[in-house]
């Protein structure tokens, strides 16, 4: 049933094929309207407690029915543009571009269906909300030791829900979301390409480059949200960027609604996929609205700029009430737990400009200590020169250890990135040395990327994985290389042509190497790989030492029939998504303790036997207080510095 998703996307494109897009955007903008579409599905089925697997069925049925019902003729002339134009497009394609596009396209999705959830964030809130919003019907606040659970931005895991719940049940096609993600950002960033000035094999080339970023590779077979985000950034920067190229050349139908909602939809999905993506969205808003004043005048430009801020409040309306109503107003969930780390502690212009050095120089990881430990030192120097001695002082969580440059290019949570940060150097050397006046988009756009890049950099708090969370800000200043290269052939410019070529190159390399040797989805078949072990054999890769608990706790459930469960979870970063997983019949809800109690109630779950979840040390101090006054169904079970126990409550 989740090719009903696809269904509505598809008739969506095809109708929009009518209204005189190009074929790419028809794609991002159906993309987009059904991502709309998806959220609206989620909330309304909430609200009654028909969030079901048949719910959602019913809906997406009768979504695509009344799209095609309405949409038919429009249909039908966009079904026979694309036959023609997407086959003449192939036809025109550069082969071998257009190959490793196919080659990452395909072994991504392979990776993806291939292995079970693996990263972390996905095991201890990604996922076991997902599955607790299933079994409870609706996406309303509820009990958990796990405030991530609650006041993460939802939208990436709405769609692992309607993934999930039209899949039966299983897990195997969640890893989607992610990888259509991947999809959009490739083509958006072809789109910003040719509107650089990128010829169709530059828009080519810059696709190439996208889709060969490690983290971006790595991240298209896992359920995290960064690549998500990434995409709806790309597409509302897009929307934006052709609103503003077409203010400047006087367009009559610059300011035309359908644009200009597509552009604040899509900056609305990606806010509520990540909310830092204002800080990489923030320059390209500011330079729209420059641009809008200049052209339009104060009074016009208010009313669009009210019509777009409406559109993003729409979006995240329901998100942003339930916060507000959990957190006295606070619709952002600034202040709810967990949530005070994100940004850097010390704020001067010296401390922001030494914590963008150390998050910059964490793409700058190589598999060479000697390497990374000469780039820390470098960035220990700069420090000091600008009065930082303590690099500590200066980070979101100090939890996270020592300032180092990581070198796992393999981890889908580090992945360093040092030739696409060579490739962009050499992007920006060839637009400089152009030799005509570049226009206004050309000359701005660059700089409106490196803005929202450097604000990410400086802003959010150095920790090991910054590259997941600067992603967005990566694959924007993607586009350049097309336009680069465009420029560096065109004026028969020698030398950067051929380091462009030899720098996309070694980029398509290293994705392939990351792609086939990555950490939790790896495609060659050696140890460690899909090849020697089944799906079910492979989901407690991430922990294997908790296998043998977590089964015997499921063990104990089966043996007295068990199908209420409460989790008494005493640290919120424990992969319960593991017992989840393996135990589908079961309906789990959190007990004790709790976030916010006084204000998120039980709502009537009671029980039948009681899961105890608490680190080994925290357990030896005090076993006692641990321990429920009943019935032990299992021993006490030991593993990766946890104490699971078993009590039945009934």
């Amino acid at each position: 049933m989740a090719v009903l998703i696809v269904a509505f996307w598809g008739v969506l494109f095809l109708a929009l094929l009518d209204s005189g897009l190009l074929v790419r955007e028809a794609a991002l903008a159906a993309a987009t309207a059904t991502g709309v579409g998806l959220l609206a599905v989620t909330e309304a089925l909430s609200l009654p407690g028909a969030l079901t697997p048949a719910g959602l069925a019913l809906a997406w049925l009768v979504a695509v029915g009344v799209a095609v019902a309405s949409l038919r003729r429009r249909v039908g002339v966009g079904a026979r543009r694309a036959r023609r134009e997407v086959v003449s497009a192939l036809e025109r394609a550069p082969r071998v571009p257009a190959a490793i596009v196919a080659l990452f396209v395909a072994g991504t999705f392979a990776a993806g269906v291939l292995y079970p959830p693996y990263n972390w964030d996905s095991l201890t809130y990604h996922l076991p909300r997902v599955h607790l919003w299933l079994q409870n019907g609706s996406v309303a606040h509820f009990p958990t030791a796990e405030a991530r659970q609650l006041f993460s931005s939802p939208f990436a895991n709405y769609v692992v829900l309607h993934l999930q719940a039209l899949s039966g049940g299983g897990d195997r096609l969640i890893d989607l979301g992610q990888w259509w993600g991947y999809l959009l950002s490739a083509t958006a960033v072809s789109l910003l390409a040719r509107r650089l000035g990128a010829s169709a094999h530059g828009q080519w080339l810059a696709a190439v480059v996208a889709l060969t970023v490690p983290m971006a590779v790595l991240q298209a077979s896992t359920t995290q949200n960064d690549l998500f985000t990434a995409a709806w950034c790309l597409v509302g920067v897009y929307a934006v960027v052709v609103v503003i190229d077409r203010l400047h050349d006087g367009h009559p139908r610059a300011l035309a609604t359908p644009w200009l909602v597509w552009a604040a939809a899509a900056g609305g999905l990606a806010l509520q996929s990540k909310p830092t993506a204002i800080l990489v969205l923030a320059p390209f808003g500011a330079w729209f609205i420059v641009t809008l004043v200049g052209a339009a005048g104060w009074r016009r430009s208010l009313g669009t700029l009210g019509l777009m801020v409406a559109c993003v409040l729409v979006v995240n309306s329901a998100w942003y009430l339930r916060n507000a109503a959990t957190l006295d107003g606070d619709f952002l969930g600034l202040q709810a737990p967990g949530n005070d780390h994100i940004l850097t502690a010390a704020r001067t212009p010296t401390t922001l400009a030494a914590n963008g050095l150390m998050n910059a120089s964490m793409l700058l990881g190589t598999p060479s200590t000697g390497v990374n430990e000469r780039t820390e030192a470098a960035v220990e120097r700069i420090a000091a020169v600008l009065g930082v001695t303590e690099l500590e002082s200066v980070m979101g969580e100090p939890g996270y250890g020592p300032y180092q440059v990581r070198r796992e290019i393999w981890s889908h949570d580090i992945a360093p990135a040092p030739l696409t940060v060579a490739l962009f150097v050499i992007s920006a050397v060839a637009l400089m040395g152009r030799g005509s006046r570049p226009g206004p988009l050309q000359a701005v756009y660059p700089a409106a990327a490196f803005a929202g890049f450097v604000l990410m950099l400086a802003l959010i708090g150095w920790q090991p994985w910054i590259n997941r969370l600067t992603l967005p800000a990566v694959l924007l200043m993607a586009p350049l290389a097309g336009p680069a290269l465009t420029e560096a052939t065109a004026r028969g410019r020698r030398a950067i042509a051929p380091a462009l070529l030899a720098g996309v190159a070694l980029s398509v390399v290293l994705g392939l190497l990351v792609l086939a040797f990555d950490y939790s989805n790896r495609l060659v078949p050696m140890a460690g790989s899909r090849w020697f072990a089944s799906y079910e054999e492979s989901r407690f890769r991430a922990v294997p030492d908790l296998e043998q608990p977590l089964r015997a706790v499921i063990a104990g459930l089966e043996a007295r029939g068990i199908e209420r469960v409460g989790i008494s979870q005493h640290d919120g970063d424990f992969p319960i998504q593991l017992l989840f997983s393996v135990a589908a019949d079961v309906e789990f809800g959190y007990v004790v303790p709790t976030v916010l109690p006084e204000r998120i109630g039980q709502r009537g779950f009671t029980p039948e036997a009681v899961v105890v979840i608490v680190g080994e040390e925290r357990f030896q101090a005090s076993p006692a207080r641990y321990v429920p006054a009943s019935e032990e169904l299992i021993e006490p079970q030991q593993a990766a510095g946890w104490v699971i126990l078993l009590h039945d409550v009934r």
